[in-house]
């Protein structure tokens, strides 16, 4: 069975985002219980997103979904936004050179926590952010080394850890509403709380509980 998380522990948390929307698909429990917990917050995006639809101009969407993140982000919580000049879909083409960005950035927050899509996710972009992390957390030097977990978005991963999240569940629920726009093609808000009811169950939660699950990332 997973370690549940105590988040009293944590006092300052980074979760990497390929794209708007990452955030609170996979960890958007979590930051709502860290916030409401008193625990400093920063979602780092590392892409806007911004070659999703083939039918609008990269700038739109773009401007577009940063609008989505804003909404996303005041629902769960006093959240910090920082950006990277990723590019959607680019990432893995991008990793070496956004290495030193994320050393940079984690230098900055000092983090005890990290967040970053599973390295099993079957999005290439997801996969560059895990590696990207990996990567940067040598060059950052900090002087103590942050438990890092990977979250899930497009595929289940092997759970090391679980949060319950049921206490905070209709703030992820307000949070991905942000996103309607982009899950009227793709149902992955409904799919995404079908898997935190699912982890709930499964994991030892109460009955009726939803729980997001964490993968331990470089052991």
């Amino acid at each position: 069975m997973p370690i549940w998380l105590d988040l009293d522990r944590f006092r300052r948390v980074l979760v990497l985002a390929p794209h708007p929307d990452d955030e609170t698909l996979g960890p958007g429990g979590l930051i709502a219980l860290a916030c409401r917990g008193g625990a400093s917050v920063r979602v780092l995006l590392l892409s806007e997103g911004e070659r999703e639809q083939l039918d609008l101009p990269p700038q739109v969407l773009a401007a577009q979904r940063r609008g989505e993140l804003a909404d996303a982000l005041a629902a769960l919580g006093p959240v910090e936004l920082a950006t990277l000049p990723g590019h959607d879909r680019g990432l893995t083409a991008q990793r070496r050179s956004m290495v030193p960005l994320i050393a940079g950035a984690l230098r900055a927050f000092a983090p005890d926590l990290v967040l970053a899509p599973a390295p099993g996710d079957w999005h290439d972009d997801h996969r560059a952010t895990c590696w990207i992390l990996r990567h940067a957390l040598g060059p950052a030097r900090l002087p103590r080394r942050p438990l890092c977990l990977g979250y899930e978005v497009w595929r289940p991963l092997p759970a090391t850890h679980a949060l319950d999240i049921t206490a905070v569940l209709d703030l992820k629920r307000q949070a991905l509403a942000a996103y309607a726009a982009r899950f009227r093609r793709r149902r992955l808000d409904q799919a995404i709380l079908a898997l935190n009811l699912y982890r709930g169950e499964s994991l030892g939660a109460p009955p009726g509980h939803s729980a997001e699950a964490f993968e331990e990332l470089f052991p």
